[in-house]
């Protein structure tokens, strides 16, 4: 009996979600076993995978539906929105690192990273991107945002941007689709002992210093917690980015300029108490080539 240890899961009213997923259900041995008014749950036994398409929010699925389905790690396949609406490839992780939850999840909860197999689907879209003459659309990590946070399983989101016409791009959705179905196979054979997870504080949204790590070294980035939440927060969910993970990380980086002096020490002084945890500066990493 196959062992399914990843659950795909799509939404039918999210236009780039099942974009990506149509495309994979085309690419992979994806088999309907089971359909209700409000599901359908594929096999895809190639790259050992449940593909679950359901017709609600992704953000608010705090419970997986009552069918056959418990995967040891999740992957959302979403769309991304901006005001800008700028094409864009991104990945993430879920998490409210305040009291402000407007978009799913609790308060105060992050949902478990998963940074090895993060930083697989990283390199294999960067790959085949530039595969596909398309490495001049901005891919890019994002701090930890939004739900679901509460189903106890490491959970990634990969995302199409910014709207409606990038969202239904099909060319958009294959390159996706062919970067998971590579990006699981990788994993199936355990091609990534030498990754080295981490945790990443301060810098923007869209964390260009994280991504640069992620792309130049063998640094994998779990949870990010970005400029504008770290006053808002305190010792207890500096702790729970680092407990909240697959794998549990070996360095906490700091963007140093991405934040004050104020917030640098107040991040500092709760990472002192982690003597396991080895703290540097992004700076450092990407000047020295170190990690790499």
């Amino acid at each position: 009996m196959i062992n399914y240890e990843i659950g795909i899961i799509s939404s039918l009213i999210d236009p780039a979600s099942i974009n990506m997923a149509k495309n994979l259900i085309e690419i992979s041995d994806c088999e309907l076993v089971n359909k209700t008014k409000n599901n359908e749950l594929y096999y895809c036994d190639d790259i050992r995978s449940q593909l679950l398409i359901i017709n609600s929010d992704l953000i608010d699925l705090e419970k997986l539906p009552s069918l056959e389905i418990n995967p040891s790690r999740l992957i959302f396949l979403s769309r991304h929105s901006s005001t800008a609406k700028i094409l864009s490839l991104s990945i993430h992780f879920t998490g409210n690192w305040t009291s402000e939850a407007k978009y799913g999840g609790k308060p105060f909860s992050l949902g478990i990273s998963d940074p090895l197999l993060g930083k697989i689907i990283f390199n294999e879209l960067n790959r085949i991107a530039e595969q596909e003459k398309l490495e001049k659309i901005p891919i890019s990590l994002e701090a930890t945002h939004h739900g679901p946070t509460e189903l106890n399983k490491p959970l990634i989101f990969v995302e199409i941007g910014s709207d409606i016409d990038a969202w239904k791009n099909e060319k958009l959705g294959y390159l996706w689709a062919v970067t998971l179905y590579e990006s699981l196979r990788r994993l199936l054979n355990r091609e990534n002992n030498d990754y080295i997870p981490a945790v990443g504080f301060g810098g923007p949204h869209y964390a260009p210093n994280f991504t640069e790590i992620e792309r130049r070294t063998r640094i994998a980035m779990g949870h990010i917690a970005p400029k504008y939440v770290i006053d808002q927060i305190d010792k207890r969910m500096i702790l729970q980015a680092i407990n909240r993970s697959k794998a549990r990380p070996a360095l906490a980086i700091i963007d140093w300029k991405g934040l004050n002096s104020e917030q640098r020490n107040k991040i500092l002084n709760a990472l002192r108490e982690l003597t396991e945890i080895e703290v540097v500066r992004a700076r450092n990493i990407l000047s020295k080539g170190e990690y790499s």
